[in-house]
Order: C-alpha cells, then sequence, then structure tokens
C-alpha cells in the first residue's frame, strides 16, 4: 500500500477515526493525540488501584476535564484478568465537527502491574459549529 493508500472502516453507522491494541509497561498514563480535520482531541489513560485482588465490582472510571480539548480518564481498580470495557461507545464531544466516542477493553495480565489495552475511536454523525 502506498503513502497516498488509507482505508476507511465503519461499523453501522460510525466510522472509525482510530483503533488498536498496545501493551503498557506498568501504571503508567497513556496519551491519545487526535486530529481529525486541524480539529485535535488529546486523551490521558490513567490507571489507578487501590487494591491489588480482582474484584470486578470495585472498579469504576471517573472522568477529569483537563482543558476544552483534553479529558483524563482514571481507570480505578481495573485489576480483571478476564478484561472491564464498555458496552456502548462514551461519547465526548466532538472532533472537526463530527461527534467523537470512544470504545474500550482493558485486561491486566496476571500479577503484574501490565494491562493489555484495546481502543476505539469513533466518529458519528456531522455536527453543526461542533
Amino acid at each position: 500500500m502506498d503513502s497516498e493508500s488509507k482505508i476507511k472502516v465503519r461499523s453501522g453507522e460510525y466510522e472509525i477515526l482510530d483503533s488498536g491494541m498496545l501493551l503498557t509497561f506498568s501504571d503508567e498514563e497513556l496519551i491519545f493525540d487526535l486530529i481529525y480535520k486541524n480539529d485535535h482531541a488529546t486523551f490521558y489513560f490513567k490507571f489507578l488501584n487501590n487494591i491489588e485482588d480482582d474484584k470486578p465490582e470495585l472498579a469504576r472510571t471517573e472522568f477529569e476535564l483537563i482543558n476544552e480539548g483534553a479529558i483524563r480518564i482514571k481507570f480505578i481498580n481495573y485489576n480483571s484478568a478476564l478484561g472491564m470495557f464498555n458496552l456502548i461507545p462514551i461519547p465526548f464531544g466532538t472532533i472537526g465537527n463530527r461527534q467523537l466516542s470512544l470504545a474500550y477493553y482493558i485486561v491486566r495480565l496476571n500479577n503484574t502491574k501490565r494491562r493489555k489495552v484495546s481502543f476505539t475511536f469513533y466518529l458519528d454523525k456531522e455536527v453543526q459549529n461542533g
């Protein structure tokens, strides 16, 4: 595939802006810088633990707005070796006049601070003055 080629992927009404899987080395913060049609958004994924056990009922997600174009998502007690995820994409505003949403699947690698993080950023309908 040459440098001018690009694949566009759709899932239902959503267009996939970016999607991938990575392995973390520890509880370090992940930073995703998204650019679409000269617009920019930054997502910070922060992993925090108050417990070491795999107790999914103690897991929670918190959102911290850093500024108009950046948000920190805190994944607290995401310790499950089976994985934790959101069922439907979470809307986070707009980028390039399109609604932007996120889906994730996070698996803690047994008895380590490492995680497998799968993510998909979705574009939905165009919005006016987004």
